[in-house]
């Protein structure tokens, strides 16, 4: 991978967001990676894009372009058409080259097929995501890179699995004592709502959005043997009633509030059902059954291999030992690191 001469901050280049979300990534990071990597930092932002409160440089990203290279009009929603589109296409192949050559990219959630091509120019990046695991003591990221030598940094601070499962049942012990009288006899199962659009339910082969009203059968084999289904709504959750119907013809059915670690720590609560929500990922640390009926939300890292598609949990250390140190901090003195590892200037 060549010279880094700049650093680019982005999120999803081809989803049309809103001011905020736009901002979040370098409100947290631009001035501090400024300051400790002496290069120009920019913020990537989209034709949708009205003013950002910041003062870093902004290059732009124009996502119907892009969308027309590959025979598609813009729509709103044709972003999950594109998500992992992997076919070359000269035209959208240039010109994110024309963009992110000789960068280090620093993305959250980025696009697969930006990733790709990245990945095809040698481009190196670091994309992040909110890591699933939630019930912890502290907010934590998780973190994968398609350079070698920064993956392995990465894997420096990974998170043990034992430290996960000590927590959970840390919780579930808490949970059992506070809410034993709502434990049921019969086995049940729990269904996890999502939103109705999200990056989660993009089914890689087709783009289309997942929903279990497409796909009934699987789902009916999934709950298989339970006669409780336990549905929990994502707080977002808007226009569901038809998923709430269909589920009342397969058994009975209750809309729970119920808090979702104290539903995982029930021992009437057996297998737990989602299209690709995080909280499946949660629930294994609880020791339940768990089936994702399209993906997991995130492909996590579990070995010690570079491996680009899979993300690294990042355990609390990553944030700073002896001293308190916040989280912009921590991470753009690990850039630095990412940014020596690449430019041939620190071993490792």
């Amino acid at each position: 991978m060549g010279n880094i001469e700049k650093i680019i901050l982005t999120g999803h280049p081809l989803r049309e967001f809103g001011k905020y979300h736009s901002a979040w990534l370098p409100n947290l990071l631009s001035y501090n990676i400024k300051t400790v990597s002496q290069l120009p930092v920019y913020t990537l932002v989209t034709p949708n894009f009205c003013g950002l409160d910041l003062e870093e440089n902004f290059i732009s990203f124009d996502y119907v372009k892009f969308t027309k290279f590959y025979g598609l009009e813009y729509n709103k929603n044709i972003w999950g058409e594109l998500y992992y589109r992997e076919e070359y296409n000269e035209d959208a192949y240039e010109y994110v080259k024309s963009i992110f050559e000789n960068s280090l990219v620093i993305s959250y959630e980025m696009d697969v097929c930006i990733l790709r091509i990245l990945d095809y120019f040698k481009i190196p990046y670091i994309d992040m995501y909110i890591s699933p695991v939630r019930f912890m003591e502290d907010q934590l990221f998780s973190m994968t890179s398609n350079c070698e030598k920064i993956y392995k940094k990465i894997l420096d601070y990974k998170l043990l699995e034992e430290q996960i499962y000590m927590h959970a049942n840390y919780l579930s012990t808490f949970y059992k004592q506070k809410d034993y009288n709502k434990i049921q006899k019969d086995p049940a199962v729990l269904f996890i709502g999502q939103t109705a659009f999200d990056r989660s339910l993009i089914n890689p082969e087709t783009g289309e959005i997942y929903s279990i009203l497409n796909h009934k059968e699987e789902f009916r084999n999934a709950i298989k043997g339970y006669k409780k289904i336990y549905y929990r709504r994502h707080p977002k959750a808007t226009n569901d009633t038809p998923i709430l119907d269909y589920l009342k013809t397969l058994a009975d059915v209750e809309i729970t509030e119920e808090n979702f670690y104290s539903m995982c720590s029930r021992p009437d609560i057996k297998k737990v059902v989602a299209i690709s929500s995080g909280g499946l990922i949660e629930a294994k640390y609880f020791g339940k059954e768990t089936q994702a009926l399209l993906h997991p939300s995130v492909n996590l890292q579990y070995g010690e291999d570079f491996d680009k598609d899979k993300y690294i949990k990042l355990m609390n250390d990553f944030y700073g030992s002896e001293k308190v140190i916040g989280v912009s901090d921590c991470l753009c003195r690990f850039i630095l690191k990412c940014i020596s590892t690449v430019q041939g200037r620190q071993r490792i």
